[in-house]
């Protein structure tokens, strides 16, 4: 194997390893109802990512289940507050979101379904930015209002690796030993 090959490969693998790959979609199955726990009600796609509230209390970027919410603003803040033990004062409800949206909102709350069930789901935004979400829904099951609690706040900045320098090194070390080599 020739050095030319060798310093290429490295430097391809380490640009792959520092760089970031893009963002990629959460989908996470929106589950449970009257008929059970496992009904699946809809599908929602979030880019670049989301979490579902479970039963247990805990986030899920795979499943959120559904639970029994009254639609009123109270009853919504009632219940965000009570799950994600926030102190949200002010509702912003989003009467006809259709199938996408976006939303920079810290949680946000889907009513699914009519009639006078109230079934609803609780994601919570982990991108810590603006949010698209996609809603493909199951028989009976549509979207009927949105509502958003709070801004999603920017994750802390990444710092670069200690190893960074170890790879600028590794390339300074590289370039001289090839120089040394021509040179002979």
């Amino acid at each position: 194997m020739s050095l030319k090959f060798t310093i290429s490969a490295f430097c391809t693998t380490a640009a792959l390893a520092l760089s970031p790959l893009g963002a990629s979609a959460a989908t996470v199955l929106l589950k449970g109802s009257a008929g059970g726990p496992d009904v699946l009600r809809g599908t929602l796609t979030c880019t670049p990512s989301c979490e579902g509230l479970l039963l247990d209390g805990t986030f899920s970027a795979s499943r959120s289940d559904v639970f029994s919410v009254h639609p009123s603003d109270k009853g919504e803040l009632t219940f965000v507050n009570g799950k994600t033990n926030e102190m949200f004062e002010q509702i912003t409800k989003n009467e006809s979101p259709g199938v996408t949206f976006s939303s920079t909102a810290a949680y946000i709350l889907l009513k699914i379904g009519g009639g006078n069930r109230f079934n609803a789901a609780l994601v919570k935004n982990t991108s810590g930015g603006l949010l698209t979400l996609a809603y493909a829904a199951e028989k009976r099951s549509g979207l009927s209002h949105v509502s958003e609690f709070g801004t999603a706040v920017p994750p802390a900045p990444v710092p670069l690796p200690a190893a960074g320098g170890l790879l600028a090194a590794g390339m300074v070390a590289l370039g001289l030993l090839r120089r040394r080599r021509a040179s002979a």
